[in-house]
């Protein structure tokens, strides 16, 4: 069964490839590890009404708006703390957005459902305008309320983000600024799910283990990056020149739990903060960098960069404030052909905490054409030793405490993908040596080593006016501390019609989304993370069904459709985390509204 889908993947894309519904008009970058990619379009109709994160790839949340989400294709290699990691998936993306506009560009962005009482509420706002030729704001932000069904069920998420870029013949500066506030009612899960599965048992009525507990985190990000040249050669010749670069980064997170109100002395080690709670975490990390580039442009051309980094930790938990410093060296190498990238990045620290811990990347950039199309195809090999996050060595709170000595993480990491727009096929293969996860009693273990390799396919048919779309995920592994189900997978049919000279552009179809079974995992709302269940429960292969109505005209697009059409429809096991369930039948609808002025 498992070949027969791998050999899927392969001839899958070997055949057409569809085209996007509408054509871009603002070009949104990305800047990560100082390459510039296109990253998004505004003009974007493909599957609008799938707006949740979540959804749009591979994982499982507990199942109530801005959740803590369980990755399939999340890597063992920490960047931030571990009770931070079940939440970066929703905004690590945003921390390093930036944008060039020809005009003035404001898009709007109104989610809701049709229930007053357990609703759903989403307002963005974004944007963008370039002061010339040379110089781009943007601002960012967004409210994310959520209550559910499920007694104590209620999720807010926040955020604010600004960024600038200034591309000069001379300087050029990359800068944003990131802040966001969740916060979240913790009910522990449902203590009688048999109730809702067996039965047309109402969510409202469900018994939980916690009534009183909460989350609440701050989480903050700055950056700037600055670069100057002596040379005043015309950025356009590709003359090779020397840049002074300095780079300064800033990163704060703070995690704040209770399970009873602030003023009962509840706990038998009660501490105060500057907030005066119970259980708190405090993360900070500031990163310097300066030195030197050598190119003959900043950033799609052909150059070599060396680096000397900095980077200074506070950490923070019951009484045990810990104080950490580094330093590290990069160098990169980049070689710029007429249709392909070559690039050589490599960091070694040599002092402090980031001693001996390094990190090594080949990577090729190619345009291939297959099939009348270009497509990008990119192979990337990549070794990495990074030091053990510093909370699960040494953790005290009023609910867990630990001390352990972990040494580095090392993994190795070899993949291959060929993606035009909608389509990909990937391939990869990984191997982790001394990682970290979560034993049935909460606590960290050391795990040997772990082999996973597996393949992705997404690709976008198109016969006429219909259109069907597919997003597969297949993993394989050698170890059983390890949760990941071997097929994920995510349907949509849809026929697209255009009305009124073409004026209007409609889509009606239905999509439903998927995984094998696996080892059930159970979450800690007092760490905010996952672990293995105290049993041998397995979950699985239950389909979440929606059918939608998507919908452009003009500038505008709006979508309405009924998420999980099929809850309750007969007896099934819709708990995929062990006492969380997924989310019942809901009507929601959206718009989005660009502005060009």
């Amino acid at each position: 069964m498992k070949i027969v889908f791998f050999l899927f993947f392969i001839c899958s894309y070997s055949l057409f490839l569809a085209q996007d519904t509408l054509s871009p008009k603002t070009v949104f970058l990305k800047k990560h590890n100082d390459l510039i990619v296109d990253t998004i379009n505004d003009t974007l109709f493909f599957h609008i009404h799938q707006y949740e994160a979540n959804v749009k790839t591979f994982g499982i949340s507990t199942g109530n708006g801005i959740s803590p989400f369980y990755d399939f294709r999340n890597g063992y290699l920490l960047a931030q703390p571990f009770w931070l990691s079940s939440f970066s998936f929703y905004y690590s993306k945003i921390q390093q957005r930036y944008i060039h506009t020809r005009y003035p560009y404001t898009q709007l962005r109104l989610i809701a459902n049709t229930n007053r009482t357990f609703n759903e509420e989403i307002v963005s706002v974004l944007h963008s305008q370039n002061i010339n030729k040379k110089w781009n704001i943007l601002f960012n932000g967004e409210s994310n309320k959520r209550i559910g069904k499920i007694p104590h069920q209620e999720n807010r998420f926040h955020y604010l983000y600004a960024s600038t870029n200034y591309q000069g013949n001379q300087y050029q500066l990359w800068a944003n600024y990131y802040y966001s506030r969740i916060k979240t009612k913790e009910n522990g899960g449902v203590s009688n799910p048999s109730f809702l599965t067996d039965s047309l048992f109402p969510y409202e009525n469900a018994q939980v283990f916690l009534t009183q507990a909460g989350n609440r985190y701050t989480i903050q990000h700055a950056s700037i990056q600055q670069l100057f040249t002596f040379s005043k050669a015309d950025s356009t010749s590709h003359q090779y020149r020397f840049w002074w670069i300095q780079k300064v980064s800033f990163d704060r997170a703070k995690k704040i739990y209770t399970d009873v109100m602030p003023n009962i002395s509840f706990y038998r080690n009660i501490y105060y903060d500057s907030l005066k709670t119970y259980d708190s975490l405090f993360y900070e990390q500031q990163r310097y960098s300066v030195g030197l580039l050598f190119a003959n442009s900043v950033i799609n051309g052909t150059g070599f960069q060396f680096l000397i980094n900095n980077l200074q930790q506070k950490t923070y938990t019951y009484q045990h404030l810990s104080l950490q410093s580094g330093w590290s060296a990069d160098i990169n190498f980049t070689k710029q052909f007429d249709k392909q990238t070559l690039l050589f990045d490599a960091s070694y620290g040599f002092y402090g905490y980031l001693n001996k811990a390094f990190k090594g990347q080949i990577m090729s950039l190619r345009k291939v054409q297959m099939f009348k199309q270009w497509n990008s195809w990119i192979t990337s090999v990549m070794i990495e030793k990074k030091e053990t996050d510093i909370f699960l060595q040494q953790f005290y709170t009023n609910h867990f405490r630990w001390n352990k000595n972990i040494s580095y993480t090392t993994q190795y990491t070899a993949e291959t993908y060929v993606t035009h727009r909608n389509n990909t096929l990937k391939l990869f293969v990984r191997r982790i040596n001394n990682f970290v996860c979560f034993d049935t009693t909460i606590q960290p273990v050391v795990v040997s080593s772990a082999n996973i390799a597996g393949s992705e396919l997404s690709k976008l048919f198109q016969i006429r006016n219909v259109f069907t779309y597919h997003k597969i995920l297949a993993q394989w592994h050698n170890n059983s501390n390890i949760h990941l189900p071997w097929l994920s997978a995510y349907h949509s049919l849809y026929i697209q019609q255009k009305f009124f000279k073409k004026i209007l552009t409609i889509q009606l179809g239905a999509d439903v989304w998927y995984h094998s079974t696996y080892s059930v995992l159970s979450y800690s709302p007092v760490l905010n993370t996952f672990y293995q269940s105290n049993n041998s429960a397995e979950a699985g292969f239950y389909p979440v069904c929606s059918v939608f109505l998507n919908a452009s005209l003009k500038r505008a697009r709006f979508f309405v459709k009924i998420d999980h059409l099929n809850h309750q429809w007969n007896k099934a096991n819709f708990f995929l985390i062990n006492k969380y369930p997924l989310p019942p039948r809901m009507l929601k609808f959206g718009i989005f509204w660009n502005f060009y002025d």
